[in-house]
């Protein structure tokens, strides 16, 4: 009888308590979860608890035999594997309680009931796992002459990249096979969403990370991409490197990985030695949506809405609230973005975090400085951080927020960068009135605000908001991720291209080895943000010179005019002064890259000539 209760209490205790346990320690580990089976271990401590629950039953059976109590714990490992066969007999159990107390005799045969019930559902339910494994490992195997698009996890924006790559292929008669690697089955609703998608668009769900899958994909004869795409950027570091050092000699092999720190560029550019083959790029989020919105949708229309002064000049007033990741990118490159003869750029911030100036002036010491404004030949800009009474910073949720925005006059557009996809689309129809409420002239400020729901910006492009007269808001949304994670924007983005054609101008075409330069100089671009970056930046410097029919601008450098060249270069070098101090770069009578120092921050008609000539275009 006291063995049968202890037995009982032990076999109850292992089962909840340990499964309790486990599922603590895999919900707290989940960054790390493949070092922990979830699946087996509820199968290891339901075995458990049947041993303990049959034992007192195999011990009884074999009363009196020698070597009793090792004949009955064999006996009981053997009985616990057959009810994981099916092949247990519950009615021994059944019986064999039968002489315990009425209430210890039910609870023995309730808890014996439910193990028998789902020691052989855990049991199919690892059979059909593994299977599934050896399936999507030959799947991956003899897939010999498709494009394979691998991704470190699945989520939103990896799932919104997978379809549109797809699509792409598709399009040009190409197959295809996406995979997606570190794949749980979890319990929240929107993780069974996120599998469910994963299937039905034909993908390859891992369960191994993408580090530890088993299959060499350095034979295929197809393109071979990796995204890492993770919210854990320590961890999309960790798998780049190892990507790196295990396919970078390998040419059909590409890597893109979101990264946006300082660290993910040292280290990942740090891998990239001389001889590596392999294709990386890294993926800044919030600075390709920027470089994208102004390169590709932009255009002339934001200078089209510049204002003209009563002294005949014009001025083009931005506003833009929220100083977080997007609103500090947006904020670095509208200071050289805006750079054109003519126009005065002015640029107010509200921004709720107090220290928003300070942090944004160590990241740009001598952008906001703006000593260079009277200077001919210099960028000119003005920035202006809004605090409130206190010193704090400003809430746009208050009232003196609307007070100082009634205060700046000719505004000509907002954009509305908090974060938050609520908070962006309130703030936006707040501006609208008091735009209406104060701009009672000419045309009414542009507003933009980042929506990342890619579902409410498409509800907005096909119904824009308006109230319930039909009068519309005339609120543009941007950065909805279904056109930031698509093909186009992340593989083969126009922009990019560009950048990269202007960056191998520089190579030497008459010299020897030009094909070796060529790729040299192509992995440096990819490498160092700074070539990519800086490329890119003077690709859509040039874009709007061209849109805002700069004189010249339409005609190649060999064609223009003294006048029209000098006008040309003047303008660039203002833009590329105001872009060197965006990304932290302060003057020195020496270069120092290291330290971010350059000797040629200064006015156009300080520049040698040779200087000069190269801001033709």
């Amino acid at each position: 009888m006291i063995m049968w209760m202890i037995c009982f209490i032990l076999a109850i205790a292992v089962f909840f308590v340990c499964n309790a346990a486990g599922y603590i320690f895999y919900r707290k580990n989940r960054k790390n979860r493949r070092a922990v089976s979830l699946v087996a271990l509820f199968l290891g401590v339901t075995f458990l608890s049947i041993f303990l629950l049959v034992l007192p039953l195999c011990r009884f059976a074999v009363v009196g035999s020698r070597a009793a109590g090792v004949l009955s714990v064999f006996l009981s490992l053997l009985l616990a594997l057959n009810v994981f066969s099916l092949n247990g007999e519950y009615m021994d159990l059944y019986e064999g309680a039968s002489d315990l107390p009425s209430v210890l005799c039910g609870g023995y045969r309730i808890f014996g009931a439910v193990l028998y019930v789902l020691a052989p559902v855990l049991l199919v339910g690892v059979i059909i796992s593994f299977f599934q494994s050896i399936l999507n490992n030959a799947k991956i195997r003899l897939t010999r002459f498709k494009n394979i698009f691998v991704f470190s996890d699945l989520n939103e924006c990896s799932l919104i990249l997978a379809a549109s790559c797809m699509e792409h292929d598709r399009a040009e008669r190409k197959k295809s096979l996406v995979i997606f690697t570190d794949v749980y089955e979890k319990e929240e609703e929107q993780s069974a969403e996120l599998t469910d998608r994963s299937r039905l668009m034909g993908a390859v769900c891992l369960k191994s990370d993408i580090l530890t899958m088993n299959v060499d994909l350095s034979k295929k004869k197809g393109k071979v991409r990796f995204f890492i795409l993770g919210s854990d950027e320590t961890e999309n570091i960790r798998h780049a490197l190892g990507l790196i050092g295990r396919y970078g000699r390998y040419e059909q092999i590409s890597l893109h990985v979101l990264t946006d720190s300082e660290e993910g560029e040292l280290l990942i550019g740090s891998a990239m030695n001389m001889d590596m083959r392999m294709e990386v790029r890294r993926i800044n989020s919030a600075r390709s949506m920027i470089y994208s919105h102004l390169h590709d949708t932009e255009g002339n229309r934001l200078f089209d809405m510049a204002r003209t002064l009563p002294d005949g000049g014009k001025v083009l007033c931005i506003i833009l609230v929220g100083l977080g990741q997007y609103g500090t990118e947006l904020l670095r490159a509208l200071s050289w973005y805006g750079q054109l003869p003519g126009i005065r750029l002015e640029i107010h911030v509200f921004e709720q975090d107090r220290l928003a100036e300070q942090k944004f002036s160590s990241l740009c010491p001598e952008t906001m400085k703006m000593n260079h404004n009277k200077i001919d030949g210099e960028s000119h800009y003005d920035i202006f951080f809004h605090r409130a009474a206190d010193g704090r910073g400003m809430n746009a949720d208050t009232l003196e927020f609307d007070r100082e925005i009634q205060k700046i006059s000719y505004v000509s557009a907002a954009y509305l960068t908090l974060g938050d996809d609520a908070a962006n689309i309130r703030t936006a129809a707040k501006l609208r009135r008091l735009f209406l409420q104060s701009v009672t002239e000419g045309p009414q400020p542009v507003i933009r605000a980042v929506v990342y729901d890619s579902k409410k910006a498409e509800v907005v492009k096909k119904y824009p908001l308006h109230d319930f007269k039909g009068a519309s808001y005339e609120i543009e949304f941007l950065g909805d991720m279904g056109t930031a994670w698509s093909y186009d924007v992340v593989i083969q983005a126009k922009l990019e291209e560009e950048a990269r054609n202007r960056h191998l101008k520089w190579v030497d075409k008459s010299a020897d080895d030009y094909e070796e330069q060529l790729r040299q100089e192509t992995r440096r671009f990819y490498q160092y943000e700074y070539f990519r970056n800086s490329s890119m930046a003077s690709a859509i410097r040039s874009k709007v010179r061209r849109e805002m029919h700069v004189p010249g601008t339409d005609k190649a450098p060999s064609e223009r005019t003294e006048e029209e060249k000098r006008a040309i270069q003047k303008v660039e070098h203002a833009g590329w002064n105001a872009y060197m101090r965006s990304i932290g770069y302060s003057y020195a009578p020496k270069r120092n890259d290291l330290a971010r120092l350059h000797h040629l921050l200064i006015p156009f008609e300080e520049l040698p000539e040779s200087e000069k000539i190269k801001d033709d275009d």
